[in-house]
């Protein structure tokens, strides 16, 4: 019982993390107004959404799209490691890295 609550524990911690991570990122833009890149990240992350359509949508080049999901990719891993989680912890931040 006590391995699970550890893991429970350690699930919730690396959620928080990773919420914590997102809500300053998201912060960040909108103090910078970058609202674009606001809208984009809900497009590609909720919405599902695939580079190509969120570049049409916003009238931007399918180049800066995935520029950016490379900064919120190496930024959320960098708050990661920063908070001590194993990078293994989430994967798919470690594609393109």
């Amino acid at each position: 019982a006590s391995r699970l609550a550890r893991s429970a524990e350690q699930r919730q911690r690396e959620e928080g993390a990773l919420g914590h991570a997102v809500r300053d990122l998201v912060r960040d833009l909108q103090t910078k107004g970058e609202w674009a890149k606001v809208m984009a990240l809900e497009l590609l992350y909720v919405k599902g959404w695939g580079n190509a359509e969120v570049a049409a949508r916003l009238k931007r080049t399918e180049q800066d799209i995935a520029n950016l999901k490379f900064q919120v990719k190496k930024r959320l891993h960098d708050h990661l490691v920063a908070a001590k989680l194993s990078p293994a912890v989430f994967p798919e931040l470690q594609s393109d890295q």
